[in-house]
Formats: C-alpha cells, structure tokens, sequence
C-alpha cells in the first residue's frame, strides 16, 4: 500500500465549470460528498453540485429528469424523528443545500438504469466525482456483492460521456472488505493506469462531526472520527478492527486517506 499512499492526488479542477460530486451507495455517503468539495480549490465561477444515490425515495422530491430529483428546500437535522421515521432521504435532508437547490437524488433501479447515463449528459456537467467511503465500489468481493449499488453506479458512469473521477475515501471502513481485498483491487486499477493518488482525508473531520453527530457510532463517518481521535485503538502492526459487517483489521493509515481513480466516461478513455 506505500506506493498508494506516496503518490499524491494533483488535478487542475479549475478549467471543469459544472462539477456533479455524487455518493455512489447511498446512506452516509451524501456526507463526504458534501464535505469532499473543500478538499480542493476549485475555481470560484464552478458549480458544484452534490448528491447521493438511492434505490427506493419519497414522494415529496421534485423532478429534475425522469430519475434526478431535488430534495425539498428545507434543511432539518437527523435528531428530527418526524423526518427520519420512515424516510427514505432523511440523512440527505440534513445536508445544507447548495447551488441548484442541491443535493440531487438519482434514483437507481433495474429499470432506471438503463437511461440514467443519458439523464446525467442531459444535466451539461463537464466532471463526474463519484464518491465512495468503504470502497465497495471498485473493491472485487466486497460484502455489497457485484449487483450492489456503488458498482451499478459506477458502470452507469461509465457509459456516460462525462469525465469521471472515482475517490475512495478510508477503504475498508464500511466493514464490507478485507485489507487483502482492497490492496489487490486497487493494484488491478494501477495496472490499468486508473491511479491518480491519494490525500489526507484529516480536513473531513469537522464536517464529519457536525453532519454525522446523531448518526449512529458504526457509521462510516463516525467510524473515520473515531480512529482520527483515537477511540478505535490499532494493534501492534496498526490495524483496527472495523465495528461493523466483516469486522475486518484495516491499517490505520488508510482509513485517514482518499484514494483516486480515474475510469472516465464512455468518450474519455
């Protein structure tokens, strides 16, 4: 894993003028989309758009495309039970909104899939940054299994004619794979020159702490905030086990980093 880690994610946001940054699972995922955004400097005249992805919604969203919708304009907290019993986006919900009204919903089903690439083009987005804490979504053998959700939506990305980035950030942290899984996963994307680097994810931790602080503590932010502050101890070889799913022992160092990939669009290999 040191070559991962010695090579450092550079990129030249600034000639990209409309930036679609999505959570390819669902769930917590909308968060370090939000968060992901102040990682870098982007030009002031960008427009970023954040969203997350989900298989089942609620009624209440508003149509962007047939399968794209907007969250209603009111942010309310995750300690509000009238809001999180029984609704589909209620993490979502908590997220400030940002340019457009954002975040954006995409709605992926067996159905859905088959136009979303062609929805996504329609919005004029010129970068794809799809955003995945855990790593299922590149990881072969992940607990998500290969009909899971962020690796549907990483070939509905794929096929889209957008460039697209893909940021892993703290693989393993999801409990879903092994430490040998993801190393061999990511040494397959090396290989086919998909590699762009990695960075520290420490600048995360503020955002993480406020958007995650009622979520529950086996979240996936909550567990990046937990070995950042030292409340999940590493063992002798600094490994922790991951509280959740697999309870696999992951290195310390990877859970403090993003790692990046570029696959592109159907156009940009």
């Amino acid at each position: 894993m040191e070559r991962f880690l010695k090579l450092p994610f550079r990129f030249n946001f600034y000639e990209y003028k409309k930036i679609f940054i999505l959570g390819l699972g669902g769930g917590s995922d909308i968060i370090s989309a939000y968060a992901v955004q102040f990682l870098f400097d982007f030009s002031e005249h960008s427009k970023i758009i954040y969203g997350n992805t989900k298989r089942r919604i609620d009624n209440d969203l508003e149509h962007i495309t047939p399968n794209i919708y907007r969250l209603p304009p009111k942010q309310t907290g995750t300690d509000d039970q009238s809001i999180n019993n029984g609704t589909r986006t209620w993490i979502d919900r908590s997220i400030p909104r940002g340019y457009d009204g954002c975040p954006y919903i995409v709605h992926c089903t067996s159905d859905s899939s088959k136009v979303l690439s062609r929805e996504i083009d329609s919005l004029g987005f010129d970068l794809v940054i799809g955003i995945d804490t855990g790593g299922d979504a590149l990881i072969e053998g992940a607990e998500s299994g290969p009909q899971g959700r962020d690796k549907e939506m990483v070939e509905i990305l794929q096929h889209s004619n957008i460039p697209l980035l893909i940021f892993i950030l703290a693989p393993g942290c999801d409990g879903e794979s092994q430490e040998d899984q993801i190393l061999q996963s990511f040494r397959d994307q090396d290989k086919a020159g998909k590699y762009l680097g990695s960075c520290s994810i420490n600048p995360l931790i503020p955002y993480f702490e406020d958007l995650a602080r009622d979520l529950s503590e086996d979240r996936t932010p909550n567990i990046i905030k937990r070995v950042f502050y030292g409340e999940l101890a590493p063992n002798e070889k600094g490994k922790i086990v991951i509280p959740r799913d697999k309870y696999p022992l992951i290195s310390k160092v990877w859970l403090s980093h993003c790692f990046v990939f570029g696959l592109y669009g159907k156009d940009n290999s």
